[in-house]
């Protein structure tokens, strides 16, 4: 359908705002869309975990941020885990792909051993910094060899990890109890 175009009315396209630029298009920019919900939980939850770790590790226990952490420090942070991994299925890149021609395929049932591979690792962000450097959390990590839940408990005064694989594959890990 074709629109006549009417001179009375002075028309200026302002939709270029929204259009994807290159930058937009990078490996990690489609997990951002959710950024401000993440931070709304970790604030509405931050006073609470705090004075959880006062009570299971140490009454004398500070909040700090990623910013400005040394290596082999003891530190007690908040914030998000995120987990990337590599071979997840995504129909956002697949739109995003150059080709207007092709039609988007919608992946099978998703499997979790098709999901889960070696170079999956994960991430903690907090309101000030980003740190995806995968051996950093190594003490987070799930075995990727097996098909079990697993469970990961760090020696510093961090929360223990319990990852389990969900109805459609995705690992979803999930603080439990303080460690001590």
């Amino acid at each position: 359908m074709q629109l006549k175009e009417d001179s009375e009315f002075e028309y200026e396209n302002l939709c270029s705002k929204y259009l994807l630029k290159p930058d937009d298009l990078k490996d990690d920019a489609f997990r951002r869309q959710y950024f401000n919900y993440y931070q709304a939980r970790v604030e509405a939850l931050r006073g609470r975990i705090h004075e959880r770790a006062k009570k299971e590790i140490d009454e004398s226990i500070e909040l700090c941020h990623l910013v400005g952490i040394k290596p082999s420090e003891k530190v007690f942070v908040v914030g998000t885990i995120f987990k990337h991994m590599k071979m997840r299925p995504s129909v956002l890149k697949e739109l995003a792909k150059d080709d207007d021609d092709q039609e988007v395929a919608l992946p099978d049932p998703l499997i979790a051993d098709r999901l889960v591979g070696e170079e999956d690792y994960l991430e903690l962000e907090d309101e000030k910094q980003h740190l995806a450097e995968p051996h950093f959390l190594k003490f987070l990590s799930c075995s990727s060899n097996s098909k079990e839940p697993s469970t990961a408990t760090s020696t510093s005064p961090v929360v223990s990890s319990d990852s389990t694989a969900t109805k459609n594959g995705v690992r979803r890990t999930t603080a439990s109890t303080f460690s001590k």
